[in-house]
């Protein structure tokens, strides 16, 4: 019987559980693999704790991917902001549903981050949950 669901989590899943420095190039935080039927449709949700450390206002965009990084397929991306003088930390969280599969097959989704602004300064600090539900 094939999951209908999986999850990564951070191995220290709190505040301060890792310090990932987040550069201009899509950064894979986590990877999950899960069979599909046609019709089927799969729900994706990530939660990333974030900090931005110095330069004033600093966005991190979060995409999905169906596939790897770059050369899969863009299915979902989030942008959100921080002003590391008074709201540095933050916790990004979003869902997105995935369909139209006309054919069973299995499918790896990956979540990156990555700052689209040059020079900023942002390490994922806690937690990151990556989860995928298949619906029925």
């Amino acid at each position: 019987m094939a999951q209908s669901f999986v999850f990564y989590e951070l191995p220290n899943n709190n505040v301060n559980g890792a310090s990932i420095p987040i550069s201009n190039a899509p950064i894979p935080l986590a990877s999950l693999t899960l069979d599909v039927t046609p019709g089927g449709m799969i729900a994706l949700r990530s939660n990333v704790g974030w900090q931005t450390i110095l330069g004033g206002r600093t966005n991190v965009l979060f995409k999905l991917w169906r596939g790897a990084p770059i050369t899969g397929t863009l299915i979902c991306s989030a942008v959100e902001g921080a002003e590391s003088s008074f709201d540095r930390d933050r916790v990004t969280s979003f869902l997105h549903v995935d369909s139209g599969f006309t054919t069973s097959q299995r499918i790896t989704y990956t979540l990156t981050v990555e700052t689209p602004d040059a020079g900023k300064t942002v390490d994922v600090i806690g937690p990151v949950t990556f989860i995928a539900r298949l619906i029925p």
